[in-house]
């Protein structure tokens, strides 16, 4: 029975150390979060997650140090997709778009303002008007404020003097007699109106656009792509007929988008300013047709000439002209020849029927056949195991597979075809694919130097472009015929010539298919369409 008692009366003492820490602690807890609250400058409730407080801003007004123009700043509740509001706007001293990234670095600025230590330490109560001026707080000073959403207010904040070192600032809430020590977020908060002004002039959605065009001085269009819709392949309408390297035309489409303005030259914009500034008859123009719900949205940038370093800029139709670097569209201006398509193949393996191989004079046919042989020779019938042609034959197919060259040759230097190694070319291939009616026909060229680099021209059935591509891209097409036992003893300028020129009888020689298969479906060699 003792030992009974003695137990409950231990459970008891247990259960209420217990519940003393936990007091405690909850109390020391509460201590330290009100002590944190205390620190901050724009508190709001008990909350104390900062991105919880950023967005939780409605309104926010500036007036920088030195100036007498307030800024203010709103969020937009309901911004117009792919408009240039974003998520906040300039209401004052003029309505016009906001930096989003500026401003949001501002607000979270603001929300995060603390002390620069605890409260007994860092704020200064009941100071005199007389004294303000000891902290920089007398006049021109930088005010700053905010209003969080159901609030009625705006609570101001008015930053003076840095302390000697520069750790600290000083500053007093409007209406307020005590002077706080904060941490120094000076440079962060005084802001400019054109720090907080959009500096984004065009902006377009890249994956909706449908048309790219740059036009000169004079109208006429230095190039021209454009897609039937936004998941359709690019092609280019001038200066050539030709397929469009999509990741330049986006490149470029980014270009266009992302460019910022560095000065605003002139706002709500007469026609006599417009042509003051050259914009009248613009240098160069960019227009860009973007998809938007069941029609097509034109907008078109306009650029004026060179001066100092600069150019003026201005939307078709637009209120303000502004100023851009040279080098912001430098790029986007240069040879269109960039925009063409690198891409010379695009070949699943696995579709392949058949490969035909030509080179000097010389014709090979290769059938795919199990996945362990790779290929089967047909033509010319072969005298021994086509094992050794698998893996060089399977490294071609899979070069096929995403073959990119280097550069498009410019359309002024492809009429001389034998300068570039192409007259005659040193390979042909005619790849027969899987429910095509019509083969893909390779004409790769002998080597050449281009810009320092070695390599070969080539050309694809079906398309007016010369390409070339390095050394070893090149190689990987370049079968080594000799390491196949095709016969391949010739030098590079004479013709080439069995490697048993005495086959056994009974055993045709090399290029010459039996009689009984001749007329093989097999055996026959696709039809190479004419290249362009």
């Amino acid at each position: 029975m003792k030992t009974a008692v003695q137990y409950f009366v231990l459970l008891a003492i247990a259960a209420g150390l217990t519940w003393y820490y936990s007091a405690s602690r909850e109390q020391e807890e509460a201590k330290e979060r009100s002590d944190r609250l205390s620190l901050r400058v724009f508190p709001r409730g008990e909350e104390e997650d900062n991105a919880v407080l950023r967005d939780a801003v409605a309104e926010v007004r500036l007036t920088p140090r030195g100036s007498s123009v307030e800024i203010v700043l709103a969020r937009d509740p309901s911004p117009e997709e792919g408009s240039a509001t974003g998520s906040w706007r300039i209401t004052a001293p003029r309505a016009t778009g906001a930096d989003n990234s500026t401003v949001d670095s501002l607000v979270s600025t603001l929300v995060g303002l603390q002390l620069a230590g605890p409260v007994e330490d860092n704020v200064f109560t009941d100071v005199s008007s007389g004294e303000l001026a000891n902290f920089g707080l007398e006049a021109a000073v930088l005010r700053v404020g905010l209003r969080y959403d159901g609030e009625a207010s705006v609570q101001t904040l008015l930053v003076g003097d840095q302390d000697p070192t520069g750790s600290f600032m000083f500053g007093m809430i409007e209406g307020d007699d005590e002077v706080l020590v904060l941490q120094n977020r000076d440079a962060a908060l005084n802001r400019s109106l054109h720090d907080l002004r959009d500096k984004q002039i065009l902006r377009i959605d890249q994956e909706e656009a449908v048309a790219l065009s740059l036009s000169d001085a004079s109208g006429e269009i230095v190039y021209r792509a454009e897609r039937a819709d936004p998941e359709a392949p690019w092609r280019l309408s001038v200066p050539v007929e030709d397929d469009a390297d999509p990741a330049e035309i986006n490149s470029t489409l980014s270009m266009i988008s992302n460019v910022r303005a560095t000065d605003f030259l002139a706002e709500d914009v007469t026609p006599e300013q417009i042509a003051g500034r050259g914009l009248a008859s613009p240098e160069y123009s960019f227009t860009v047709v973007t998809a938007e719900g069941t029609g097509r949205v034109t907008r078109r940038l306009l650029i004026g000439r060179e001066r100092d370093s600069e150019r003026p800029a201005m939307l078709e139709n637009g209120t303000a002209i502004v100023s851009i670097t040279v080098d912001a569209l430098s790029a986007a201006l240069e040879n269109p020849d960039r925009l063409r398509s690198k891409i010379v193949t695009e070949i699943d393996p696995e579709e392949i029927t058949a490969l035909r191989y030509e080179r000097r004079g010389r014709t090979w046919t290769w059938l795919p056949a199990s996945p362990e042989e790779g290929w089967t020779l047909v033509d010319p019938p072969p005298s021994h195991s086509s094992e050794e042609a698998a893996e060089p034959l399977r490294n071609l197919t899979d070069s096929l597979r995403l073959l990119r060259a280097r550069e498009v040759i410019p359309e002024d230097e492809t009429d001389d075809l034998a300068a570039l190694g192409l007259d005659p070319p040193e390979i042909t291939m005619t790849v027969s694919l899987e429910g095509q009616d019509e083969p893909v026909v390779l004409e790769l060229g002998s080597e050449i130097e281009r810009s320092g680099t070695q390599g070969r021209a080539i050309r694809r059935s079906g398309r007016s472009a010369v390409l070339f591509l390095e050394q070893w891209r090149g190689d990987n097409l370049a079968l080594d015929l000799d390491a196949l036992g095709l016969g391949d003893t010739a030098d590079e300028s004479g013709p080439l010539t069995a490697a048993d020129p005495s086959p056994e009888p009974g055993v045709e020689a090399p290029g010459e298919a039996p009689a009984d298969q001749a007329s093989s479906p097999e055996a026959a060699a696709p039809a190479s369409p004419e290249i362009e």
